[in-house]
């Protein structure tokens, strides 16, 4: 039985994603599709019992969160810069061409270390905070919402993967680009060393009309 159920959201659309520009540590806000997104996304966790809500410290994350979390009586906000996409340094601002391989540029978070970050902070923060909590009655996972970046949801799921820490369930798909603006991801963690996906960029909420075609970065 999982202790913990971590809903990973990612952000709604920005212009810069509907423009293929590159994001990164830039403070860009949600375009109009981004706001209709935010507010689809929290009527789909409208019922869910939501225990705590954590999200990046950039705005479109967390105007992304903000209409899920008004919905849960109770419950706040935490914003950790931790949970920010990969700084992505001299190309922050610039178009993103697909099929280009972005080039080596010492300005950019080395890849490592952004995976270190992410890590780190689902470790050393979420999971050692929530084993101080009491538990739930009746064994209930405590319930969580992260909002974040595209890459940040999948270089947690790569790294914990490859920790042979996180296994997929059956037909759950881990997608190789990014997950579409407000899809979610579910990760029930069951002990401190094993945790399963149950849902990976689901956007069945979003319906055609509310996905974007997979505008990056961050």
């Amino acid at each position: 039985m999982a202790f913990l159920r971590v809903y990973f959201v990612r952000h709604g659309e920005t212009e810069a994603n509907s423009q293929r520009i590159i994001q990164g540590h830039l403070d860009i806000e949600l375009n109009e599709l981004g706001h209709k997104q935010a507010g689809v996304v929290a009527e789909r966790l409208r019922h869910v019992p939501l225990d705590m809500a954590f999200s990046s410290d950039l705005s479109r994350a967390i105007k992304t969160a903000e209409p899920t979390v008004s919905d849960h009586q109770g419950v706040t906000l935490e914003l950790h810069k931790d949970l920010r996409g990969q700084f992505m340094g001299n190309l922050e601002g610039k178009v993103f061409t697909p099929g280009i391989t972005i080039p080596v540029d010492e300005t950019i978070e080395n890849g490592e270390a952004f995976m270190e970050r992410v890590n780190r902070w689902w470790s050393e923060y979420l999971l050692k905070h929530l084993a101080s909590l009491p538990p739930k009655l009746e064994g209930a996972p405590h319930e969580i919402l992260v909002v974040s970046h595209g890459a940040v949801i999948a270089i947690l799921v790569q790294k914990l993967t490859g920790q042979h820490m996180l296994t997929c369930t059956e037909g759950v798909v881990r997608l190789v680009s990014p997950s579409p603006n407000t899809s979610i991801s579910v990760v029930e963690v069951e002990t401190d060393d094993r945790a399963v996906v149950k849902e990976y960029g689901d956007a069945f909420h979003l319906g055609v009309d509310a996905v974007d075609g997979g505008g990056m970065r961050n």
